[in-house]
């Protein structure tokens, strides 16, 4: 079968090798990558046993996306991840009449963006009407996606969660997680607020710096890391500057999903996503598989994510994400109770091979094998 996703960080990156490695234990699997290969120092071995098939590039531009439908003719299926990547999927299905599988990882959102990342919603928007209308399949990564495909383009899909490595990340031991902090130089005394994820409006990550000022006006010992880079980076560090708080708040740029994440899971208390209307979360899954207290923004995915193993507080309101800070730091029993409870979850609910059974049951009824 052929995957069309990215190798690239990121989520997409995240999906395409976790799940095209547990999917070659079924089938054989091609990558097609829509971006640049490898762009951030991957090996072979960190990519796992999958062919990879790689992009041509023209001042910046992928120029041969369309004709990947060529490199589809070898495949019984194919499956695709963004509808605007999907052209190739539509023509190898015009063409040699190839099914393709669609998964929607979120609902386009241009009215929360701006530049590059609103040109891109404009055209998910546009092309996925074009793209499941054709698909053999739907599927989307939550019930909330399922939910609002349904609502804003009627739009019907089938609802597999994706997964997390619960291998990789894992609750640390009180000597694991004191040396992450000594490798990050996080003081041992300080409570630590996590955040990981593009630095985007919609991720909303200013709703949390303003919160870190109620929450350290009351806690003088609570550090706030931001991992992640994005449009907003230069927003936050003023923001912490203009309400006295910049030696409380780290914002972090050099830590991804193979270099150094795993280390600031380890250095938590608590984990935060403030995003606004979440298609999914990976990260939610990471922290909860890394047995942290996970609080997050009750619109979206998260919730349903959580269940009872989490806090949630008020989409965009920020006196709710400190109060809900201050108590979940305040009390220990409780959010330690909750870490235990988010990492079974994880481990009984989202896991990678789970995912990848869901799809290969998926592609059997696709291809009449079911």
């Amino acid at each position: 079968m052929a995957f069309q996703g990215s190798l690239g960080f990121g989520g997409l990156g995240t999906v395409t090798r976790e799940l095209s490695r547990n999917l070659a234990r079924h089938v054989d699997v091609t990558v097609f990558d829509v971006l640049r290969s490898f762009r951030t120092g991957l090996t072979m071995k960190e990519v796992g046993n999958i062919g990879i098939s790689k992009p041509t590039f023209l001042r910046g531009v992928p120029v041969n996306l369309p004709f990947q439908a060529f490199g589809f003719r070898s495949c019984d299926l194919v499956h695709i991840n963004y509808a605007s990547y999907g052209l190739s999927a539509l023509i190898s299905k015009q063409l040699a009449g190839l099914p393709f599988v669609e998964t929607f990882h979120g609902i386009p959102q241009p009215e929360l963006e701006n530049g590059y990342d609103k040109l891109g919603y404009i055209a998910e928007h546009w092309a996925l009407r074009l793209t499941s209308q054709r698909a053999s399949s739907v599927v989307s990564d939550s019930d909330y996606i399922r939910r609002e495909l349904r609502k804003r383009y009627s739009i019907r899909s089938t609802t597999v969660y994706l997964g997390v490595d619960i291998a990789r990340f894992l609750p640390p031991s009180v000597r694991e997680a004191t040396e992450a902090r000594r490798r990050l130089g996080i003081r041992e005394k300080d409570q630590v607020v996590l955040y990981a994820g593009r630095l985007t409006p919609w991720k909303d990550p200013l709703t949390l710096v303003r919160a870190a000022s109620l929450v350290i006006r009351e806690r003088k010992d609570v550090a706030f890391h931001l991992v992640g880079i994005g449009p907003l980076l230069d927003d936050i560090k003023r923001m912490a500057r203009s309400l006295g708080i910049q030696d409380k708040v780290f914002v972090v740029t050099d830590a991804d999903y193979f270099h150094g994440l795993t280390d600031y899971y380890k250095a938590a208390d608590v984990f935060v996503l403030p995003t606004r209307k979440e298609g999914f979360g990976l990260v939610v899954l990471e922290a909860m598989a890394s047995g942290l207290c996970v609080i997050a923004s009750d619109g979206g995915a998260p919730p349903e994510l959580l269940g009872e193993a989490g806090m949630l507080f008020e989409t965009g309101n920020y006196d709710s994400l400190a109060e809900t800070i201050l108590r979940v730091l305040s009390d220990d029993l409780l959010r330690q109770k909750l870490g235990a409870e988010a990492r079974d979850r994880a481990v009984r609910t989202f896991t990678w091979d789970r995912c990848a059974q869901a799809y290969i049951r998926i592609y059997k009824e696709v291809a009449g094998l079911g």
